[in-house]
């Protein structure tokens, strides 16, 4: 699951599945913490879910809530869950 099409389609160009979405909070509807139903056809349980969030995941906290909602919201339909944290910067 990866924040962001750009990024998305980087995965999958690496050859990797990805489902993407747009922005941290385009997992769900406004005013709920559920998926999409467009998740229903997507089998989750008993599936390790990499989430790669936004790259200000752990310096913006409104952005790091937003996605443990998301993960809760995966654990919920019977995922586990492993972050992939992006560099926040490139080295040099």
């Amino acid at each position: 699951m990866v924040e962001g099409e750009n990024k998305a389609l980087a995965v999958a160009q690496l050859g990797l599945p990805a489902i993407g979405f747009c922005g941290v909070e385009g997992w769900h509807r406004k005013g709920e913490h559920r998926l999409l139903p467009d998740f229903d056809a997507i089998r989750l349980e008993d599936r390790v879910v990499e989430v790669v969030p936004a790259g200000d995941f752990q310096t913006n906290p409104n952005v790091r809530r937003v996605v443990e909602r998301f993960g809760d919201a995966l654990c919920a339909r019977g995922s586990r869950l492993r972050a992939v944290l992006l560099p926040s910067e490139l080295p040099r």
